[in-house]
């Protein structure tokens, strides 16, 4: 259910006295606004935002939500954080319509803003050590094609941001490896006796190298 214009323009003055923007405010068919605090507001250096829509649930007042940061995942997807724990319940409050959008602002600040802000930085966490991942998979994966001479390819069209695998010809034999963020795992099954002696060889002195 859309939200109609007498709640829309009141959602428009609660997020003028928040200093916030509305996102999707000319989306004429939205059923919740996405409110936008600047960074530098509730949080230092990343902007926030929240969902305010009608309270179906109670009618007559205004419903303050959760909304988290998107995190790529497998490509092309993404689909919003959850921070939330097992059992852990969802930061919402309800706010009487009633009530003057400076009020409903001080409401907001008051009942909602700090245990949100919780979860909040929890979710961006989670998205920067995704971030960090999908860096170190990359610069791990530079590293291995670098050190074969090009020779491993990647395997299989569907790859993710933070797991590579890869695929190295050799003659009858195969050799797949898997990258994840500074860690490579080679996969090798029943390879030719002359395949295998070479590769025992490498390792036998690797192994001697670190003893």
């Amino acid at each position: 259910m859309r939200i109609n214009e007498q709640t829309r323009e009141l959602i428009k003055q609660v997020a003028d006295e928040l200093g916030a923007d509305i996102e999707n405010i000319d989306d004429p068919e939205a059923w919740f606004f996405k409110v936008s605090m600047p960074a530098g507001t509730w949080h230092e250096s990343e902007p926030v935002t929240f969902g305010i829509r009608s309270g179906w649930d109670k009618k007559g007042s205004l419903h303050i939500s959760s909304s988290f940061p998107s995190m790529k995942g497998s490509k092309p997807y993404s689909a919003p954080v959850d921070p939330y724990h097992y059992q852990e319940k969802r930061v919402s409050i309800n706010v009487s319509e009633k009530k003057t959008p400076a009020k409903i602002a001080r409401e907001i600040e008051k009942r909602f803003k700090d245990d949100y802000m919780v979860y909040y930085q929890r979710a961006l966490d989670q998205v920067k050590g995704h971030q960090n991942a999908t860096a170190g998979t990359a610069s791990t994966v530079e590293k291995l094609q670098a050190a074969s001479h090009g020779l491993i390819k990647p395997w299989g069209s569907h790859q993710e941001d933070t797991r590579w695998e890869g695929v190295i010809d050799l003659g009858d034999d195969r050799v797949h490896v898997k990258a994840y963020n500074g860690k490579v795992e080679f996969v090798m099954h029943y390879l030719n006796e002359s395949t295998g002696l070479k590769i025992a060889k490498v390792l036998g002195d690797l192994a001697k190298g670190v003893a």
